[in-house]
């Protein structure tokens, strides 16, 4: 990977959240965790991720009010929720809040590998599609001007509908 994807472990669960965070670290992602959802809220406020990796069930914050802080302030942030198989509807709800995916546990780390891959293919789908005005180089983590600027008339010489802002 050019650039690392850069994913944050929100579970309660300190064994459950070191092993993810070495398989994952493992496949190429930078991996950090969060021992709660108010840990994960500091460090979201202070840091980039791509993706946040995040149990439903936890003491304080839980999962799915964590998922409605992230959507509300971070917007640019993927969520996945891991969650028991007594709590699929809990998971199902967690989907039409925004969540991209959801694991099951007891769970497979190929699973997991599979279901971050798929979060942030969709997740990057998304974005490119609600895409209006202009791509900052923040939503890549990095602080910056805009990257291009749609302008609505035509690139001089391409024909195309927008005009590409010199870096």
């Amino acid at each position: 990977m050019s650039e690392e994807i850069r994913v944050l472990i929100v579970e309660d669960e300190g064994p459950v959240r070191a092993l993810l965070h070495d398989y994952l670290q493992s496949r190429g992602f930078e991996v950090q965790g969060a021992a709660s959802g108010e840990e994960a809220l500091a460090l979201l406020s202070g840091e980039h991720f791509d993706l946040v990796l995040s149990d439903l069930r936890m003491p304080g914050i839980n999962g799915m009010d964590l998922l409605s802080e992230i959507r509300r302030r971070h917007s640019g942030v993927g969520v996945v929720m891991l969650t028991g198989c007594e709590d699929v509807s809990l998971a199902v709800s967690a989907m039409k809040a925004g969540a991209l995916d959801y694991v099951l546990k007891p769970f497979r780390l190929e699973n997991v590998e599979a279901s971050v891959r798929r979060a942030l293919e969709k997740h990057g789908e998304n974005r490119r599609q609600s895409y209006s005005g202009h791509r900052t180089a923040n939503e890549r983590g990095q602080k910056g001007r805009p990257l291009f600027t749609v302008t609505g008339r035509p690139d001089p010489g391409s024909g195309r509908r927008f005009s590409k802002r010199e870096e």
